[in-house]
């Protein structure tokens, strides 16, 4: 392929190839593993004091769809999964929820005596897009209630140490109190008083949209208010995680929401972690800071680089290798004015281990191979529609199972440190549709 250099202040590099993008499994637990099959299967394994024991694990084996409780149930239910002392392994199974009423706390209320716990390779999803988790009569909505030091509201254990690893949540959460202390979140809705909680999230994916009454109150992933923290401060661990959160509140953040003050909450993050648009924030503080470890992305004003498409290679081993194919149209700028073009890659393997990523080279091509058993053509960038062609080559991808790709191009500046991202594009992967013979260029 013929190439031209995005600059000439820059060195040359070698066009970026990553290791296997999608996450791996969490160490396996070292307990006792409990297969679970349905709502009432589950119900049966918390209920046995013998087997819902801290360190052993609940692993589903079938989908589960929730509907929200009665009008007779909600005095009384506390959580789906109340009193659930074990581990969870979602083994790549979906938790769904329909729309209606979920009370403060949806999933979890962990008992008092668990400080460890791990929920792995599970996916929570609303039953369809209409679908909106609703409490009208609390001030809190979490998928795992709040965390407390508090006797008279602890709705979850206070000292506890919590891990969500390569887990994917898509939740519509609407709570209806319009008290300024009000909250809605994906993990936890608040953490209150002097609170000992530690949260670890990796290798997942959190989208939400939050809504409270008029405006009110908090929202955020982890967690959405820290309320009067006395002397207790949260840490918040993330790596490898995207963020895609919209909020009606007033005090939101993509991870938390409001903590109050730069003290209460410590947020430390490694790897690559993405705020896809909606509210572009990490946190809410007092006063606000910078963070280091996050990437925002929000779509801009970005006509020079697009997602054209894909190609894939055939199943070896049961892995296959794909390369995104990027085009750059110039139009009245010129190749000088930019110094990088890239791709934000997003990876959703059967809606559990997520991973992401953003690459980037300084090297474009006039065009790109089309590979098939008894003959190599040659793609241009003019045949495709643009000026220059650019690629990512993304290796070992699993092929048991279909993959998601969220793609998102950018282009940085001739300066080299101002970034323009594009319009997002996705695609699914069939594994059953492999090339057999072919290196294919799918638009």
């Amino acid at each position: 392929m013929k190439t031209k250099i995005l600059s000439i202040l820059l060195t040359v590099a070698m066009l970026v190839a990553m290791v296997p993008m999608i996450a791996v499994s969490a160490e396996e637990p070292t307990g006792t593993v409990y297969e679970v099959t349905d709502a009432a299967s589950i119900t049966a394994l918390i209920a046995d004091t013998t087997k819902n024991v801290a360190g052993n694990t609940m692993k589903l084996t079938q989908d589960l769809t929730y509907e929200g409780w009665s009008d007779a149930d909600k005095a009384s239910v506390v959580s789906l999964w109340a009193g659930c002392k074990m581990h969870v392994d979602g083994n790549g199974r979906k938790v769904i929820l329909k729309g209606g009423e979920y009370h403060n706390v949806i999933l979890f209320n962990f008992a008092a005596d668990v400080t460890e716990l791990t929920v792995k390779n599970l996916a929570v999803v609303m039953e369809d897009e209409d679908a909106v988790a609703k409490s009208t009569q609390n001030e809190a909505l979490a998928l795992f209630g709040q965390v407390s030091a508090n006797t008279h509201s602890a709705y979850s254990s206070d000292d506890i140490h919590l891990t969500v690893e390569s887990c994917y949540f898509d939740v519509n959460l609407d709570m209806q109190s319009s008290s300024s202390n009000a909250a809605a979140a994906i993990l936890f809705s608040r953490v209150i008083g002097a609170a000992k909680v530690e949260i670890t999230a990796k290798n997942t994916y959190f989208k939400g949209t939050f809504n409270t009454n008029n405006g009110a109150g908090a929202s955020g992933a982890i967690y959405g208010r820290r309320w009067n923290e006395g002397s207790g401060v949260v840490p918040v661990n993330v790596e490898n995680c995207i963020f895609d959160v919209t909020s009606a509140t007033n005090k939101k953040g993509a991870v938390v929401g409001d903590y109050r003050s730069a003290t209460a909450t410590t947020i430390t993050a490694t790897g690559t972690n993405l705020i896809y648009g909606g509210e572009g924030k990490v946190a809410t503080v007092a006063n606000e800071g910078t963070y280091e470890g996050f990437t925002i992305v929000a779509e801009g004003d970005n006509t020079v680089t697009t997602v054209k498409g894909y190609q894939t290679t055939t199943a070896v081993d049961n892995k296959f290798d794909l390369r995104l194919v990027g085009l750059v149209e110039l139009g009245d700028t010129a190749l000088t004015d930019y110094s990088k073009v890239g791709f934000v890659v997003v990876a959703n393997y059967a809606n559990t281990n997520t991973k992401c990523t953003a690459a980037a080279s300084n090297k474009v091509y006039n065009s790109i191979t089309e590979n098939t058993a008894t003959s190599t053509n040659a793609l241009t960038a003019t045949e495709l529609g643009g000026d220059y062609i650019y690629a990512l080559a993304i290796k070992n991808i699993p092929a048991n199972a279909d993959v998601t790709f969220t793609v998102t191009p950018y282009y940085v500046a001739a300066d080299g440190t101002t970034v323009v991202y594009g319009e997002n594009t996705v695609f699914t992967v069939d594994v059953s549709e492999l090339p057999t013979d072919t290196l294919d260029v799918a638009a």
